[in-house]
């Protein structure tokens, strides 16, 4: 599989393909879904550092250590074809266009029997923060920047969270919610971003970007669509 071929994003076809797979008796039993695998994805691309598939696969399959099953190793290297496309696919997105970021999320189950709306993708983005552990500070340290993840959070809460509890149960509370997440996302990436491009946030100057870097505001947009569109550089 080449560079261009592993940046080509994955078509309906595949992402059913790859959720068959999650869903199948080939995988262990907390296997991650296509939601959660999306929402865990999203944190791996949008963290403070890179981590590589060695650390990261394991815990798609499980939380206690167990793998799949795989009919042959042609199978084996197809889903994690599928998995890497989509992974640079999300991380293209952010890069380029941010504000067209849109979470995989399954519709609403009745809690009874499962999870309320963008709970799992929610939970499989906090799964990836956790990998990355004290990494993460620089951005949860700052209030102003932790909002970000306020959506995350209330999402993946459960009903007696004593800080979200059951008023993210209420769907229409979970729809706005959902809303949010985008802009969430795309914050965070930007946070991150552009402490890799060795900026600091958020007093440096923006006419000191180039009009296609991401924007030093940390908005997650770049510079040609944030500030630089408002005239301030």
């Amino acid at each position: 599989m080449t560079h261009s071929q592993l940046a080509n994003p994955l078509s309906a076809e595949e992402l059913d393909e790859l959720e068959a797979f999650l869903l199948s008796e080939a995988t262990p039993e907390d296997c991650m879904d296509l939601e959660m695998l999306d929402g865990f994805l999203a944190c791996i691309v949008s963290g403070p550092e890179a981590i590589p598939p060695s650390q990261w696969l394991p815990r798609v399959w499980s939380s206690e250590a167990a793998e799949p099953t795989f009919e042959t190793p042609g199978q084996a290297q197809r889903i994690l074809e599928l998995m890497m496309r989509h992974m640079n696919g999300i991380a293209r997105i952010l890069l380029d266009s941010p504000s067209d970021f849109a979470p995989v999320l399954y519709e609403a189950d009745d809690e009874e029997e499962g999870l309320p709306l963008a709970a799992r993708w929610s939970l499989g983005y906090l799964t990836a923060m956790e990998l990355g552990g004290d990494t993460w500070k620089p951005l949860t340290a700052q209030e102003e920047r932790a909002e970000a993840l306020m959506p995350i959070l209330a999402l993946a809460a459960d009903a007696d969270d004593p800080d979200f509890g059951l008023g993210a149960r209420d769907i229409e509370t979970r729809l706005q919610l959902v809303e949010m997440l985008s802009a969430a996302v795309g914050v965070i990436h930007g946070f991150w971003l552009a402490r890799r491009s060795g900026w600091t946030l958020p007093h440096r100057n923006p006419g000191k970007a180039g009009r296609n870097d991401p924007c030093p505001c940390g908005s997650g947009k770049t510079y040609k669509q944030c500030c630089g569109a408002k005239g301030t550089g």
